[in-house]
């Protein structure tokens, strides 16, 4: 992946992240940000949200 492309990537987490915190701030409701990389999320085998956040690493975005 091409610097720009991190930064890009970086600075999408960083928006996400916050629109969490905003939401979990105004409904009083816990948002968390979960990443599924692209190849994941189109594999056929993972048809529910609970089989997405299955891939995700132990400490969340």
């Amino acid at each position: 992946m091409r610097n720009s492309q991190n930064l890009e990537v970086m600075r999408k987490d960083a928006a996400a992240t916050r629109w969490c915190e905003n939401a979990t701030s105004l409904t009083s409701v816990e948002w968390r940000y979960l990443r599924v990389p692209q190849k994941d999320f189109e594999a056929p085998e993972l048809s529910r949200f609970g089989d997405l956040a299955a891939l995700a690493p132990l400490t969340l975005v």
